[in-house]
């Protein structure tokens, strides 16, 4: 499926995307009478939510419906999902995540015979096909079968905004801004991230470099910080110490330890100075973040005068400076991510 209609609502983000994947599937599987055994799904969020584990997403009404229909169908083919739904690690998703980005390319499509896949598609398909052969084998013995129908979900990050993230065509940034308690620029730097391409990058990698740089940065430039702003939920909560550690993701943990020791230095309790806002609050990060998608491999830019910023980003920084003076933001020294 291609998902370029939803531009460019501000709702289109990862979940969407996942839960999209999700509906589309379960609905797949209903048309064409195929009872599915097993539900794999690389993303924690959407899976959670599909639990009923996570609390409905505030201010994110096309999600929320999404998953009420994930749920109905759910109930409708007979699926337990506490017992027939696992969550694997990207590595072991890749080949639905390479089908979904063929989506961004080549639009709505569904395939019944193999050699008609995308040749990078096929490939993965046989590979985990080996595979699963070789595991059934050892279980079972040489020659045995075990018939199971499978689903697995992916979705492609290609062209989502969210956070302190632009990932599009496979480039990723991000950015912070740190303003003094007049909403007056104090430096702003944003950092490009294809270099993590293809193998390490996801948003929460993203959102948390762009905590853990713009931290650094408050450490280096000797800002106390007052206020900490971000509009993704995850890295909050993994950095306030209320998610687990990210099992098989080694780079995500090692950034949410560097946030939590800086956080130490600079004495910021973030349970009380942090603050979680919505991404229609958080544009001119965004717009920022961009940018970063926007300049050379591993290059980073920092801006300390509000007119050496870019036309659309001095636009959007000079909208907030109007919020800010009517006293919807305030802060000795604030920070946004």
């Amino acid at each position: 499926y291609n998902l370029d209609h939803h531009f460019p609502n501000n709702e289109y983000n990862v979940a969407i995307a996942e839960a999209i994947a999700w509906r589309n599937g379960l609905k797949l599987a209903k048309t064409k009478n195929v009872k599915l055994d097993r539900i794999i799904g690389d993303n924690e969020e959407i899976i959670l939510r599909v639990l009923g584990l996570e609390p409905r997403a505030t201010g994110f009404s096309s999600l929320n419906e999404i998953i009420d229909e994930i749920q109905k169908t759910l109930r409708e083919l007979s699926i337990n999902p506490r017992s027939q739904v696992q969550r694997i690690g990207k590595t072991d998703n890749k080949t639905t995540n390479e089908l979904a980005f063929a989506g961004s390319e080549l639009g709505e499509k569904s395939y019944v015979r193999e050699e008609d896949l995308p040749s990078k598609v096929a490939e993965l398909i046989r590979q985990e096909k080996s595979i699963s052969i070789r595991n059934i084998e050892q279980h079972y013995g040489e020659g045995s079968s075990l018939v199971k129908d499978v689903a697995k979900v992916g979705a492609t990050v290609v062209g989502i905004v969210t956070g302190s993230d632009r990932h599009q065509l496979r480039n990723g940034g991000a950015g912070c801004i740190i303003r003094n308690e007049q909403g007056n620029l104090v430096i702003a730097a944003v950092y490009n991230l294809d270099h993590l391409f293809p193998n390490e990058y996801n948003v929460a990698i993203a959102e948390a470099i762009a905590w853990r740089n713009g931290l650094k940065l408050a450490k280096t430039k000797n800002v106390k910080l007052d206020r900490i702003n971000g509009d993704n939920e995850e890295i909050i909560l993994r950095m306030l110490g209320l998610e687990p550690r990210a099992p098989g993701f080694s780079s995500l943990n090692e950034i949410i330890d560097e946030i939590q020791k800086t956080l130490r230095e600079l004495s910021i309790n973030p349970r009380s100075q942090v603050q979680r806002i919505g991404k229609k609050d958080n544009k001119t990060t965004n717009v920022l973040a961009f940018s970063g998608s926007e300049l050379g491999l591993n290059e980073e830019k920092s801006y300390v005068k509000e007119e050496d910023l870019p036309f659309k980003l001095y636009q959007s920084f000079q909208e907030d400076k109007r919020i800010w003076r009517n006293g919807v933001m305030d802060g000795v020294h604030y920070t946004q991510y």
